[in-house]
């Protein structure tokens, strides 16, 4: 009888044995699999997020060195202006990874009906604000119906990031005067993709702006924090625009900020000093916003946390079912050693028949295991990371007493949720998992029946008969 008719008449005269142990080999190796394939994901989760958020800087005013410095002739603060051109200068920083660049402007369109208009007819500080029959608008500066908004780079749009927009219709163009609107906005004024809006800055009537309908955007934020009800506070009425539309050329009262997104949280010291040396007013505070990073990364890092100690509990519980297993299931072939030993079999052959034995037992156990684990990994990612975000945002609605920090508020039953459409949730299986696995059951299963068999093979052959 050679080798490998050994060890399969092994397996066959144990068959009760080996499968109890192909079983547990199986639950451990699926288990592994599972926390493994999770534990990677989330991680994964962590890096892409961080790369495509991060940490986010930016410039306001402080308010008592703003009154210090008293109000002009007109009643308004004297504030200092950054100039969008020095903006431009301090994203050169080595300390910045992206920078996303807001123009914003508020228009009127004469045939544009805002969301919520109708209700603000006669409110004379809402939409009231709107030519005369002498073409000038009345009160003054006027609010308008909507505004223009000009992203540098759409992918960095926090709203868009965070799952508050979605393009639902068309898509987003870089080219002048083409625009994508709100679906609510479109369903208002019966816009289509391919139609043109016509709207003028209400600062500058001449101002006006011809633009092409390219695309529609879902919308679940919230009015502007202190808004006064007027359509240019409610934000679907934010017509987007390409940024060449509102760049270029000039345009009276348009807004242009910007968000500096770090390369590291201990970047913001350094980042501050540099862009106090370029020339950034002393009334100006920096203000590092890690608000949607943190309430991002919450669910993620305590579905890490589950995994691990799943993987820990898994492990030791593994370890001891399947070491005690593998001794029984040498300890029950004493009798069987014995004999091998008295016919005259070698020592190093009977250990390779009873290892091999074991890696046979073990291996199939294992794929049985990690295709189990694979299957059912992306079911228990989904549930388990849905659970956190929702208790991450059950504690944040206990603990929050105000609001307008910073966090983008999406028009839902809970603000504080987190869409799971942000995160890399495609479970995968990885050679790390596959190395982990191999590690862990091999060695369970392999290393520690190998140990008491050789402790075995150390007696007489005679002893081992006695002892059976």
């Amino acid at each position: 009888m050679n080798h490998m008719e050994r060890v399969l008449s092994g397996i066959v005269r144990n068959w009760k044995r080996y499968l109890i142990i192909t079983m547990v080999t199986m639950v451990i190796a699926a288990s592994i699999t599972v926390t493994t394939m999770v534990r990677t994901t989330a991680q994964k989760t962590l890096e892409n997020y961080a790369d495509r958020i991060g940490i986010s800087a930016g410039f306001t005013p402080d308010l008592r060195k703003s009154l210090a410095l008293g109000t002009d002739e007109n009643g308004y603060l004297q504030i200092p202006e950054i100039t969008s051109g020095k903006l431009e200068e301090f994203s050169e920083s080595k300390y910045i990874k992206d920078t996303l660049f807001t123009i914003t402007l508020r228009v009127y369109g004469e045939e544009i009906r805002a969301v919520g208009q109708e209700s603000q007819d006669n409110d004379p500080y809402g939409l009231s604000f709107v030519p005369n029959k002498e073409g000038e608008i009345e009160n003054g500066l006027g609010q308008g119906n909507c505004v223009l908004v000009a992203y540098s780079d759409f992918t960095l749009a926090e709203e868009f990031v965070l799952g508050a927009r979605g393009i639902v219709q068309g898509d987003c163009k870089e080219d002048e005067d083409t625009c994508i609107i709100s679906k609510d906005f479109a369903e208002k004024n019966y816009l289509q993709i391919g139609d043109r809006l016509q709207v003028f800055n209400v600062q500058e009537e001449t101002e006006t702006f011809s633009l092409l309908v390219t695309g529609i955007y879902s919308d679940e934020t919230v009015l502007r924090s202190g808004g006064n009800g007027a359509g240019a506070n409610n934000r679907r009425n934010e017509i987007l625009v390409s940024y060449g539309t509102l760049t270029g050329k000039e345009i009276t009262a348009a807004n242009v900020e910007a968000v500096y997104y770090l390369k590291s949280a201990e970047a913001a010291d350094s980042f501050e000093r540099e862009v106090r040396e370029k020339g950034l007013p002393d009334i100006y505070n920096v203000n590092v916003d890690a608000d949607n990073y943190y309430m991002a990364m919450e669910p993620v890092k305590g579905l890490q946390k589950i995994m691990k100690i799943m993987f820990f509990v898994v492990t030791v519980t593994g370890l001891a079912v399947l070491s005690l297993l593998s001794v029984l299931q040498v300890q029950d072939r004493k009798y069987e050693l014995g004999i091998l030993r008295a016919m005259g079999m070698r020592k190093k052959s009977i250990m390779l028949m009873m290892l091999t034995e074991s890696v046979i037992i073990c291996m199939t156990g294992m794929i049985l295991g990690m295709g189990l684990g694979s299957w059912i990994s992306q079911p228990i990612f989904d549930r388990v990371l849905e659970q956190q975000i929702q208790e991450a945002g059950d504690s944040r609605q206990d603990s929050s007493q105000d609001f307008g920090n910073g966090v983008i508020k999406l028009n839902n039953e809970s603000e504080d949720s987190i869409p799971m459409e942000i995160y890399e949730t495609h479970v995968r299986f990885t050679v790390r998992t596959l190395g982990v696995i191999i590690v862990y059951v091999l060695s369970i299963g392999v290393l520690v029946s190998s140990m008491y068999l050789c402790l075995l093979l150390r007696r007489e052959p005679m002893k081992l008969l006695i002892e059976r």
